[in-house]
């Protein structure tokens, strides 16, 4: 099944198609170079489309038929019987049973997770994993809208970003309006899908 074949209705497929051509246009504009932007920037309206496509995927994952729950482990029933091995150390050891490390005083040393934690992040390519996994998710959407289907039952809650009480500037507003808008349309399938579940159970 693709998206293209999920049972949405007429208003959510328009809605859905909007933000995924409006996902698709945004990574063929960073793709370009044309988004005219410092890294900064370029990361923050990244994160918007990241946060958009996953509104997209939760209003979709709503109007997916029942998704079976992922694969359940059983303890094993069979009991089994330990039979004891040989040793397979020899009886006399010519190499001491310590581990023996050479250690040179010229080396480099390994940088320690505080100097990691410390260190300078680089917005570029911060941008530029989020880019490629925005495109992976274009690519082939249906495992996430599966895997938030089956989260649906048991989190409780699966939107997470609010939107801020003071707008970004106008001239900062790209993707801002379908972001919020959607937000909103997706919080209310959400709702409509938990009063169906439960008036279902």
């Amino acid at each position: 099944m693709t998206l293209t074949d999920l049972p949405l209705p007429s208003g959510v497929r328009r809605l859905v198609d909007f933000a995924i051509e409006t996902v698709r246009s945004g990574v063929r504009r960073f793709r370009r170079g044309d988004a005219n932007a410092t890294a900064a920037e370029a990361l923050t309206l990244l994160r918007r489309l990241t946060r958009l496509l996953r509104y997209t995927f939760v209003l979709s994952a709503t109007w997916l038929p029942p998704v079976e729950p992922a694969r359940v482990r059983t303890r094993a029933t069979t009991s089994h019987t330990r039979r004891p091995t040989p040793s397979r150390r020899p009886a006399f050891q010519i190499l001491p049973p310590y581990r023996v490390v050479i250690v040179d005083p010229d080396a480099p040393k390994r940088a320690q997770p505080a100097a990691l934690a410390c260190a300078e992040r680089d917005p570029m390519r911060s941008a530029q994993r989020t880019l490629d996994a925005l495109a992976t998710a274009l690519f082939d959407p249906m495992p996430r809208i599966r895997r938030i289907a089956r989260k649906l039952r048991t989190a409780l809650m699966v939107i997470g970003w609010r939107p801020p009480k003071r707008p970004p500037p106008t001239h900062r507003r790209d993707y801002w309006e379908e972001l919020v808008d959607l937000r909103a349309e997706a919080v209310f399938a959400l709702r409509e899908w938990r009063r169906r579940a439960w008036a279902a159970a």
